[in-house]
């Protein structure tokens, strides 16, 4: 038998609270582990970083010291790191690992510790190094690095090259020994822990404090949603004159007012339909006369639509996208007869296939509102076509063309063709006559001017021989008289 558990009905509020408190919580948690890991890998690296130097510096002023294996110098030199609470244990050795100098907080924890070693008892080249190890459940890690020294080396040839002034040394680094510091990390590990209270501490007061606001707004926020709640209930009880005071201009208020809005549409509704149940008979009276005079309106339409089908010399034919014909008017069918059912094509045009010019096409494949072009049907009558998207009640797309027969006009049309061509070919003629008139005047004016030119030379030459005449006379007398002498 299954356990049926109690089903949790939340309220929105509660819903609003509980919701916005686990996404502080979960994001408060998530920040301070990151915190916690970031601030416990920065403080164990800087101890990690402090106990590299130390044992760098230890091992680089150890150099003179561990030469000369001066125990007290080497002593000296570990004073300075004594202060140093994490330091447990201080050793210098030599290149044979035999302690020279060492300082151990603790006399057993450097015995605890062994050292990696070569196989003739030095220390190993890869150093300098870190290890981590364990004692008496205590952390320490054991910082190592090698002591060198620089030595010159040089051969019997080198020397003579060194007394005539030539530096052939060859500089080699030696290591001479190992230095070792051993750190504790006890008291990191309690700074880590202080750190980590101090971090949950301030997580639970950053979640306390998320969810007191959390609380104190979703009041805020929900107050005008329980006043609209209130008001649904009095008005699903039948109190239309409720009305929701708005105090904001969110979406809240916008609500409240669309709320308010509602409630007087509703009750001014509820009014109309009293005051409607107290005439309806009247109101009917008055629908039903409305619906005679709209009955005779659509009969006076109906008849005009009908004239309008029936126009003379005016073709109305509605096809489907199969070219099928679905309605002819009396026009077309007079010419053609009652073809609807049929291909338009085969009884238009007398075809077997479509025409190449397809007002369907152009229509309902094409996507065109309207085509309009001249047309030919196969027993010679000429149409002025007109094609448009047509749908019916169903949604169901026809292509609807009108047919103007032109063929009279088309007949007057090819007459007066004839006879302007007629026209046109008679002002021909008459234009290669007037040519031909141009050219006579224009030979009989060229006659006409070398005649007056003649004249004009005749009457020159006459005036001009009178005064000639009469200078040549008195010149022969003058001559004659010149001969006689005096």
């Amino acid at each position: 038998m299954r356990t049926r558990f109690p089903q949790l009905h939340l309220g929105l509020k509660a819903k609003f609270v509980l919701t916005i408190s686990f996404l502080i919580l979960v994001t408060s948690v998530i920040l301070s582990v990151f915190l916690i890991e970031r601030q416990s890998s920065m403080i164990q690296m800087e101890l990690e970083k402090r106990g590299e130097l130390m044992v760098r510096n230890v091992a680089h002023n150890a150099e003179y010291g561990v030469l000369v294996e001066n125990k007290p110098l080497l002593l000296n030199l570990m004073e300075g790191l004594y202060q140093e609470a994490e330091v447990a244990y201080i050793s210098i050795l030599d290149r044979r690992g035999n302690v020279l100098a060492e300082w151990d907080r603790n006399a057993e924890f450097r015995k605890v510790h062994a050292r990696t070693q070569s196989g003739d008892g030095t220390p190993p080249a890869t150093l300098p190094s870190k290890e981590y190890f364990v004692f008496q459940g205590q952390e320490f890690y054991n910082f190592s690095c090698p002591i060198k020294t620089t030595r010159v080396e040089r051969s019997n040839e080198q020397v003579g090259l060194l007394l005539e002034g030539k530096n052939a040394a060859v500089t080699r680094k030696k290591q001479i020994g190992l230095a070792e510091i051993g750190m504790s990390l006890q008291n990191t590990r309690r700074e880590i822990a202080d750190m980590k209270r101090i971090v949950v501490l301030l997580t639970a007061l950053v979640v306390a404090a998320g969810v007191g606001l959390t609380i104190f707004l979703v009041n805020i926020f929900i107050r005008p949603v329980k006043r609209l709640v209130q008001a649904t209930e009095r008005v699903a009880g039948g109190d239309l004159s409720h009305v929701v005071k708005v105090t904001t201009k969110d979406e809240i208020g916008t609500l409240a007012s669309s709320f308010n809005r509602m409630t007087t549409s509703l009750k001014e509704s509820r009014e109309k339909i009293e005051e409607y149940n107290r005439t309806l008979e009247g109101k009917v009276k008055e629908r039903t006369a409305e619906l005679e005079k709209t009955t005779k309106l659509l009969q006076v339409e109906y008849d005009r639509l009908e004239a309008i089908v029936n126009t003379p010399n005016l073709g109305i034919v509605i096809e489907d996208k199969d070219c099928n014909i679905r309605f002819m008017n009396k026009f077309l069918i007079e010419i053609f007869g009652n073809q609807v059912g049929e291909k338009c094509y085969e009884k238009f045009k007398g075809r077997k296939d479509k025409c190449p010019v397809c007002p369907i096409d152009e229509i309902l494949v094409k996507g065109k509102k309207t085509f309009t072009y001249l047309d030919r049907d196969a027993q010679g009558h000429y149409f002025e076509l007109s094609a448009s998207l047509f749908q019916d009640e169903r949604g169901e797309s026809y292509v609807l063309e009108t047919l103007s027969d032109i063929t009279e006009q088309k007949k007057l049309e090819q007459q007066v063709e004839e006879y302007t061509s007629n026209l046109e070919k008679t002002n021909q003629e008459l234009e290669n006559a007037l040519r031909s008139l141009k050219e006579t005047q224009a030979q009989l004016i060229q006659v006409e001017k070398m005649a007056a030119v003649g004249q004009l030379a005749a009457g020159v030459a006459h005036e001009l021989n009178n005064p000639l005449g009469g200078i040549l006379g008195y010149s022969q007398f003058a001559l004659e008289k010149i001969g006689q002498g005096p």
